[in-house]
């Protein structure tokens, strides 16, 4: 009776392993889903790289309103269409003690900005003013990525908001 028990135990020990072609089909079967999966991450990609261009801009407000209150004097943003970048300027302040913002996301590119309802900057530099006590001019500043279209930042005082266009 020993003997037949023995070999009860080792035939469940047997059963309750995984075998090769199981393991190969679990692998197949999870290939095929990442397979699926990766057009749409990648059509994604420049969405989330035109939200992430938007969120530089709001950041680049909030720095220079944070600048402009802690010093007390005015700080202009400079949105340069041309490099693609905006920047921050203080009068009789050296470059070197601004603050530098990072560079927008690849493939994501200042397409205008809009100054007033009558007033936009498509092309050169367009410059909005953030006052001492951290008032921001009301504008909007429009960004381009070629996959994913137009994204819309309204900058409103102390206020910033990223809208689809």
């Amino acid at each position: 009776m020993q003997s037949m028990a023995r070999k009860g135990s080792s035939g469940a020990r047997r059963n309750s392993a995984f075998t090769l072609i199981e393991l190969l089909l679990v692998a197949v079967v999870l290939g095929m889903a990442a397979g699926l999966a990766a057009p749409r991450l990648s059509a994604l990609l420049p969405r989330l790289r035109l939200q992430d261009g938007g969120r530089h801009v709001i950041d680049a407000v909030r720095t220079a309103q944070t600048w402009a209150t802690d010093r007390g004097s005015d700080v202009v943003i400079e949105y340069d269409l041309v490099a693609r970048e905006v920047r921050l300027v203080a009068a009789g302040a050296p470059a070197e003690d601004m603050p530098r913002l990072p560079a927008l996301p690849e493939g994501v590119r200042l397409s205008g900005v809009r100054l007033a309802a009558d007033s936009r900057v498509t092309e050169g530099v367009a410059t909005v003013r953030v006052h001492a006590g951290g008032y921001v001019r009301p504008h909007q500043v429009e960004l381009f990525e070629p996959k994913a279209g137009r994204l819309l930042v309204d900058v409103h005082g102390a206020m910033a908001r990223i809208r689809r266009d």
